[in-house]
């Protein structure tokens, strides 16, 4: 099958109205060029798995591996998009990093490429463009949606601040104090 016709077929299905309305002409004619990856991750929804060979039909370069990572990115920013978009919160990086890293794991992939998790920044931002914010805190990466404002931000700093004088008039005791903090962060808003 020829490529325009595959991407006709992928936009058709997912109902994509403005590759539709470039597609309806001639690819090549309409000088349309893609990269070989985001070629085969748009139409991807047009192959099924082999379960012999772990591959794609269409695409035989594809290996369980990267099927299972392409799965997890996509289910990683589906989170993203339902859950970090829609209750905006400061969150640190390793916190989605773990996200990946379990959905991989469920897909039956025990052991994770070094450069999965080390390409997450790069995937997330290619992704959401300048829609999350990233700052290095003290070797700490932290991410946010630029959704989040400053007045939920001071909101969320008073509420803590306002249950801290509890925590520090805890009964002496390094194992009291700790569990006074960890039910601190416990507390519902």
């Amino acid at each position: 099958m020829r490529s325009d016709e595959r991407i006709r077929m992928a936009a058709t299905e997912k109902m994509d109205t403005r590759v539709q309305s470039i597609a309806s002409r001639d690819l090549i004619a309409a000088e349309a060029h893609y990269h070989k990856s985001c070629y085969r991750h748009y139409t991807r929804i047009l192959d099924k798995p082999n379960e012999v060979t772990g591959t794609e039909e269409g695409d035989p370069e594809i290996s369980k591996y990267e099927a299972a990572v392409i799965e997890s990115y996509e289910e990683l920013f589906e989170y993203i998009r339902h859950d970090v978009f829609t209750v905006p919160r400061v969150m640190a990086m390793t916190e989605l990093t773990e996200k990946l890293s379990n959905l991989i794991h469920s897909k039956g992939i025990e052991a994770i490429k070094p450069h999965t998790k080390k390409h997450i920044r790069r995937q997330i931002e290619k992704e959401f463009k300048s829609s999350l914010k990233f700052l290095n805190a003290g070797g700490t990466l932290l991410c946010w949606p630029d959704s989040l404002t400053i007045d939920v931000l001071v909101k969320d700093n008073f509420k803590i601040v306002k249950r801290v004088p509890n925590v520090l008039h805890v009964p002496a005791g390094p194992k009291k104090s700790c569990s006074a903090i960890g039910s601190l962060f416990a507390q519902p808003n």
